[in-house]
């Protein structure tokens, strides 16, 4: 079964052709604005009325760049229609349109080294959850660290990550829903 990258995620019967651009600010806000606040909430807390601050300024950049980035990804389907091929990688697709392939694997990278320092503070908050969670449960007699929930986690996980989209992710759906 084959899935095609162009068929927008949520709105399936939609007519139109990729993710919204309201849809897409908004992913951008929260993979890049949100969720380092989210991950850091005492530290944003013990700022003080400095943090709410903090916050607005960045969420408010946020928005910002996600509509130049929205706007830039509208000039380049206009310049270039063979764009729509590479909405999965966006950034990198923007930057060799820009400045060549070169700069688009170095974009690529940055980019995948951003997504996997975000995913490492929350693999750690899960795995010192679940070692509380187990001496909670267990009375205080079960005490494994959360070093090796982390390797936990990542055996689990790690197969799941080798999917390419959400759409991808359907399969586990179908694999779970038969056993």
């Amino acid at each position: 079964m084959e899935i095609d990258e162009r068929r927008p995620l949520l709105n399936a019967s939609s007519s139109q052709n990729g993710l919204s651009v309201f849809f897409a600010i908004i992913c951008v806000i929260d993979v890049f604005g949100v969720f380092p606040i989210v991950t850091l909430p005492k530290a944003v807390i013990d700022c003080g009325y400095y943090g709410i601050l903090l916050v607005i300024i960045v969420c408010s950049a946020q928005i910002y760049t996600a509509c130049l980035l929205g706007k830039c990804w509208n000039i380049a389907e206009r310049m270039d229609s063979n764009i729509k091929n590479k909405c999965r990688h966006p950034y990198s697709a923007l930057a060799e349109i820009t400045y060549g392939k070169c700069t688009s694997r170095f974009v690529s990278c940055l980019v995948d080294l951003s997504v996997f320092s975000g995913g490492v503070p929350n693999l750690i908050v899960a795995s010192q959850n679940l070692e509380l969670l187990g001496l909670r449960i267990s009375t205080q007699k079960l005490d494994i660290s959360f070093c090796y929930w982390i390797i936990v986690l990542g055996v689990i996980l790690c197969p799941m990550l080798w999917f390419g989209s959400p759409k991808d992710m359907k399969y586990v759906y179908y694999v779970i829903c038969e056993v």
